[in-house]
């Protein structure tokens, strides 16, 4: 079921997402499996949208070869992850290096033990939790980074179409934002 996130509010609040002038806007969508998140990003690629972003993940398996070799928009999601020191069911949590994973990283070194408890600083605490469940039981999070705001109609109603799962918006501090000392990452490449 689809969700919205408002963007009004207090910042940490869940009812908005960082108040800052200059972010970073994703939508968010969970897919079950490679397969239909390849399926997403090539409808995307159809409707002259180029994917950019990052995909959220708790799984010991990779797209399948074949896959890999024809989604060379999943090789480049997935040609460095990060493993995030943060706390989800039984697996390491990865996420494709970058704007995300440093926002992850930074909550963790700010006390957020748990996937969920991280991500309330940009969504509520019932999409926090939704969304490490989601991941706790091996489904993809795409964060799709949006480049030009007039993409936003296109690209939420594309992916409210692929998506079985969860759609919503929010913004993350760009890295000059960020302070100067980032978390140690641990890339896999």
């Amino acid at each position: 079921m689809p969700w919205h996130i408002r963007e009004a509010g207090k910042r940490g609040t869940g009812e908005c997402c960082l108040e800052r002038q200059s972010t970073s806007r994703f939508l968010i969508a969970v897919f079950d499996d490679w397969a239909d998140l390849h399926a997403a990003l090539e409808d995307l690629k159809l409707h002259g949208i180029a994917p950019k972003g990052a995909v959220l993940f708790a799984r010991d398996d990779s797209p399948p070869d074949p896959l890999l070799r024809s989604a060379e928009v999943i090789s480049l999601l997935l040609a460095e992850t990060t493993e995030l020191p943060l706390e989800t069911a039984q697996r390491s949590l990865r996420c494709t290096a970058g704007t995300l994973a440093h926002a992850l990283a930074a909550q963790s070194a700010r006390g957020a033990r748990r996937l969920a408890a991280a991500l309330k600083e940009w969504v509520s605490g019932e999409h926090a939790d939704a969304l490490q469940r989601h991941v706790e039981q091996g489904r993809l999070v795409f964060w799709f980074e949006l480049a030009r705001p007039e993409d936003l109609e296109l690209v939420c109603g594309r992916l409210v179409q692929t998506s079985p799962h969860v759609v919503g918006m929010c913004s993350l501090a760009r890295a000059e934002e960020r302070p100067k000392k980032k978390p140690a990452l641990k890339h896999r490449q």
